[in-house]
C-alpha cells in the first residue's frame, strides 16, 4: 500500500552526500493521497530535513516542511480543477478536454447530421475510463478527456433497430472548450413487397400459388453481393429485414413452367421511415414482371 524510494547522491567529488527517503501512498482509503519525506546532507553541517504533504480527495491540501535550526512551513488550502459546466466531475488535470458526444439517425447515410434528423437515447459510449449513456436528446457530456490521445468510440447500441454500420469513430482531445462528437447510426429498415397476379391470365389459385413458390427474390448491395435470398408466401407477401438506408438491386426470377417470364432486376432506393416498412409493389403480367411501387 505503500511506494517507497530511496535516492543517494554523491557529489563535488565524494566531499557531499545526500540522502531522500521518500514514503508515498494513493488513494487511501479511497480518498487520501500522502507522502512523507526525510533528507540528510552533509553539505551545509550535515543537515536534516522532513517533508510531509497530503491531498484529500483531489481538493484539499496540505503539507508542512521542518529543517535546520527549527526552520518550519506549512501549507493549507484547495487544489481542484472544476469544469464550470458540471463542477461536481472529476477532472485531474487542466491539460483536458470536454467532449460532448451526440448519437442520430443518419437516415441519408451521409455521416453527417443533418437539421431533423433523429436522436438517440439510451446509447453506452466509453472514451478511456469513463461511461456515460446518452439522454432523451441524444447527448451525454465527458470531462477531463486527456488531450492528445485517440479514444475509439464503440458505442453499444441498445435499441435493436439501429446499427454502427462500417463506422469507425474516434476523438482526441485538443484543448478546447468543447468537442462536439457525433456518432451516426444506421436505422436497420425492413423492405416489404407484395405480388399481385394479372387477372387477364386466368390462373387458378393453385397455379398462383406455383408462381410464389417458384420466384425467388434476390437483394443485392452497391458491389453486387447477395445479401438475402427469399421467396414470397402463399399471398404473395415477402419480407426483407436488417437492411439500410442505401441503394439495392432486387432481381426477381421465376424458376417455374407455366409462364415465360424473364427475371426483373431494378434498384432501390431504401428510406428511414418511422415505424414503417419501405414496399414495394409487383405484378406478373403475361409478358413480365412489372414494377408498380418503389
Amino acid at each position: 500500500y505503500v511506494n517507497t524510494r530511496l535516492n543517494n547522491r554523491w557529489s563535488d567529488n565524494g566531499k557531499d552526500f545526500e540522502s531522500v527517503l521518500t514514503l508515498m501512498n494513493k488513494n487511501l482509503w479511497d480518498a487520501l493521497d500522502f507522502s512523507i519525506e526525510f533528507s540528510y546532507s552533509n553539505r551545509d553541517e550535515s543537515r536534516f530535513t522532513f517533508r510531509f504533504d497530503l491531498n484529500y480527495d483531489n481538493w484539499l491540501s496540505a503539507g508542512m516542511f521542518a529543517g535546520k535550526n527549527g526552520e518550519q512551513n506549512y501549507k493549507l488550502g484547495v487544489d481542484k480543477v472544476v469544469d464550470l459546466k458540471d463542477i461536481t466531475r472529476n477532472v485531474e488535470s487542466m491539460n483536458s478536454s470536454r467532449v460532448k458526444v451526440i448519437t442520430f439517425v443518419d437516415e441519408n447515410s451521409n455521416n453527417i447530421y443533418d437539421s431533423g434528423e433523429k436522436l438517440v437515447d439510451n446509447v453506452e459510449i466509453k472514451i478511456g475510463s469513463q461511461t456515460e449513456v446518452t439522454g432523451d436528446e441524444g447527448e451525454a457530456y465527458f470531462f477531463g478527456v486527456p488531450n492528445g490521445i485517440l479514444y475509439d468510440l464503440n458505442p453499444k447500441i441498445r435499441k435493436p433497430s439501429y446499427s454502427l454500420g462500417s463506422n469507425k469513430i474516434a476523438v482526441r482531445g485538443t484543448n478546447t472548450g468543447t468537442i462536439e462528437a457525433f456518432i451516426p447510426l444506421k436505422a436497420m429498415v425492413t423492405l416489404s413487397g407484395v405480388f399481385i397476379v394479372d387477372e387477364k391470365l386466368n390462373l387458378s389459385n393453385n397455379d398462383i400459388k406455383d408462381i410464389y413458390d417458384n420466384t425467388i427474390i434476390k437483394i443485392k448491395d452497391k458491389e453486387g453481393k447477395i445479401l438475402e435470398n427469399t421467396i414470397p408466401d402463399e399471398t404473395g407477401i415477402f419480407y426483407v429485414s436488417g437492411l439500410f438506408t442505401e441503394s439495392y438491386s432486387v432481381e426477381i426470377t421465376y424458376l417455374g413452367d407455366k409462364l415465360n417470364i424473364p427475371p426483373l432486376i431494378e434498384t432501390i432506393d431504401l428510406k428511414y421511415i418511422e415505424a414503417k416498412d419501405n414496399e414495394i409493389v409487383l405484378k406478373f403480367r403475361e409478358k413480365g414482371i412489372t414494377l408498380l411501387k418503389n
